[in-house]
């Protein structure tokens, strides 16, 4: 379990003191978030649509660069006194009441985006590195579904991210994509089972790698999955591989 990073719990105020989450809410909660700027301050608020509830939190907020069509000094930054990057700079300005923030999928999928997945690395058979002109070269990597939990809205979220496309970088400057991770040599199996390349020349120091995408789903409080907007692409790192070509030799029989 971890928490939502210092940035986005900012922006949502689920952790300043005395934001709270009622326990008469119901059990599921479809939630909205709306930020205003009143008098300097950033009033946030969180609806849980089923029941009505609203909970507030304010915080002074500090001065920003104004939005485009926005008057001078009418903008603040949301996260006071954070050091933020470009796509996390959110800007809250004067508007009309009702004017609306991040909806809850959208802070989900930021927080997808957040998530640390580890980078999936390439498998290759013949091992140690050496395969052979046209020989059916084949690839695997161990990418396989995961769950990452965290708080927001004061609910526990859940994600389950998925890898479901694999981009295979074959060194030579070649690359194919598929949807199956590859799989290890068994024998009796029919070639179209696995994830393979044909190398057609001798090559040194070839960098063969894979990136996987992944897709997300989340639930709350342990209900129903529902789907993540976006994709994460992970860069694996290059593996050393030597192609080399056979050399035929005569082997003369008995007598």
């Amino acid at each position: 379990m971890r928490l939502v990073s210092a940035a986005l719990a900012a922006l949502i105020f689920t952790l300043l003191p005395g934001f709270e989450t009622a326990s008469a809410e119901p059990s599921t909660c479809t939630w909205t978030v709306v930020s205003q700027v009143r008098n300097g301050e950033v009033h946030t608020t969180v609806t849980c649509a089923e029941s009505a509830q609203t909970n507030e939190a304010v915080v002074e907020a500090e001065k920003a660069e104004p939005a485009a069509g926005v008057a001078a000094g009418n903008c603040y930054l949301v996260i006071a006194g954070q050091p933020l990057s470009a796509d996390e700079r959110r800007e809250i300005c004067e508007r009309p009441a009702g004017a609306s923030g991040p909806s809850l999928n959208e802070l989900v999928a930021m927080e997808f985006q957040r998530t640390a997945i580890p980078a999936s690395s390439i498998a290759i058979q013949p091992p140690e590195g050496v395969t052979l002109v046209n020989l059916d070269t084949l690839f695997a990597t161990d990418a396989v579904a995961f769950e990452e939990g965290f708080t927001l809205l004061g609910r526990e979220v859940t994600l389950r991210i998925t890898p479901v496309e694999f981009e295979w970088i074959t060194g030579d400057g070649g690359s194919f994509t598929t949807t199956t991770p590859g799989m290890a040599y068994e024998q009796g199996r029919p070639m179209t089972d696995y994830v393979s390349w044909k190398y057609l020349q001798p090559a040194q120091a070839l960098g063969p790698s894979v990136n996987v995408t992944w897709t997300a789903e989340f639930r709350i409080a342990g209900g129903d999955w529902l789907p993540v907007q976006g994709t994460v692409t992970t860069t694996g790192p290059a593996a050393e591989l030597e192609v080399k070509e056979a050399v035929p030799v005569l082997v003369g029989g008995d007598g």
